[in-house]
């Protein structure tokens, strides 16, 4: 695999898992606070309560980044796995 690519990916990785972690801590507290289920240790296992119970000044803004900033890092880690099975 080429090194360039295995970078990128990392970057991409990092630059990603950042506000994920950053938005499911905002979301873990909440959810704690309204008595709510929910875990980071799931992948996307705040959005029911996201898209229900969770109220915030900024709700829209933290729960898309939280949305997309996952999917973006996923879409890393699985575009870096069948990049480095497919051979």
């Amino acid at each position: 695999m080429d090194s360039a690519v295995v970078t990128f990916l990392v970057v991409i990785a990092v630059l990603s898992g950042i506000p994920a972690w950053l938005t499911g801590s905002i979301l873990k507290r909440h959810c704690e606070k309204d008595g709510a289920s929910g875990t980071d240790w799931i992948p996307f296992g705040f959005l029911p309560y996201a898209f229900t119970r969770f109220r915030h000044p900024h709700r829209f803004a933290v729960v898309w980044a939280y949305l997309f900033s996952n999917l973006v890092f996923f879409g890393a880690i699985v575009t870096f796995v069948v990049i480095r099975f497919s051979k």
